[in-house]
């Protein structure tokens, strides 16, 4: 059970973590023009400068959301809320998820599954992290889990930074930039450049990342690109959008599954930072209420 329960998290370690709520229609909403050859050079530059000035800032609150949405119709969308702060090295978020219509999360994963089951709150610090889920029974519900950074490295199958993993990836991707997708000269608040698939692969928020991993996806191996748009305001990013479905079709199509991909309309991610640089104290859960491997199994 404890081994479940920190699975629970690695989509929020992975994932990047979620900011205050806001309004994550301040994001870019609408789907990026088709990948054009570029003119210039103008967005990708804009990007990674607003990239790195984002980073120095050293804190911030965001709302992540990661919806997927069937071709036959219907979807998922797991939202999060939270704050980070990379001078201390720790982040807070919120966990919740939304299901339309009901019962399709139990179809999807083949037993009754409600979406408050899997809400949780969670820190992730230096060494590790806390983890909290109202679905747990009483009263594990109100206290905390601790987990370590070993653990998360071990079920992820890959290495955890510390940074990385506090900063949301949807923004840290950005870094890898290849070249814009097409000059943001018209639209000075916008910007389109494309990344690695591989690299929107990593940043989509979700579990499924890891999973496929476990079954053999080699995340370096995924080719192609994505196109992503970013919204930048007095040289900072503000919000992020992109559709990670092309570098999951080309996971599935490593493990010989590439009719899962085709199941799928969309693996929209969209990001939306806000207060830069604001006051982020994340004080951590009081020692008396984190539970002890014995006191967590005895609760079940």
């Amino acid at each position: 059970m404890r081994t479940v329960a920190v699975l629970a998290v690695l989509s929020l370690v992975l994932g990047g973590c979620g900011g205050s709520p806001a309004d994550p229609g301040a994001a870019p909403s609408s789907a990026p023009a088709s990948t054009k050859p570029a003119v210039t050079q103008s967005d990708l530059a804009r990007v990674l400068a607003a990239v790195k000035a984002t980073r120095a800032k050293k804190t911030a609150t965001f709302v992540i959301k990661g919806t997927t949405s069937l071709a036959g119709g219907g979807s998922v969308t797991v939202r999060r809320d939270g704050k980070y702060d990379l001078a201390a090295k720790r982040s807070f978020v919120e966990q919740t998820m939304t299901e339309s219509p009901a019962g399709l999360l139990s179809q999807l994963v083949g037993k009754d599954v409600k979406p408050g089951d899997l809400d949780s709150r969670s820190y992730v610090t230096t060494n590790g992290g806390y983890l909290q889920m109202p679905g747990w029974p009483e009263p594990a519900h109100a206290k905390w889990l601790r987990f370590t950074a070993a653990e998360v490295e071990r079920m992820t199958d890959v290495s955890v930074d510390v940074e990385s993993s506090i900063f949301p990836a949807g923004v840290s991707m950005l870094a890898d930039a290849e070249r814009s997708a097409h000059d943001g000269a018209d639209e000075p608040a916008m910007a389109h450049v494309v990344v690695p698939a591989s690299a929107a692969f990593l940043a989509f928020p979700s579990s499924s990342t890891r999973s496929l991993i476990t079954a053999g996806v080699d995340p370096t191996k995924i080719t192609g690109e994505v196109e992503v748009e970013v919204a930048i305001q007095d040289g900072l990013v503000t919000g992020v959008w992109f559709d990670a479905l092309p570098a999951f079709a080309k996971a599935y199509e490593q493990i010989g599954q590439p009719r899962v991909a085709k199941a799928l309309s969309e693996l929209s991610t969209v990001v939306d930072l806000r207060a830069h640089g604001s006051a982020a104290k994340i004080s951590l859960p009081p020692a008396g209420d984190v539970m002890t491997d014995a006191e967590f199994k005895s609760y079940f």
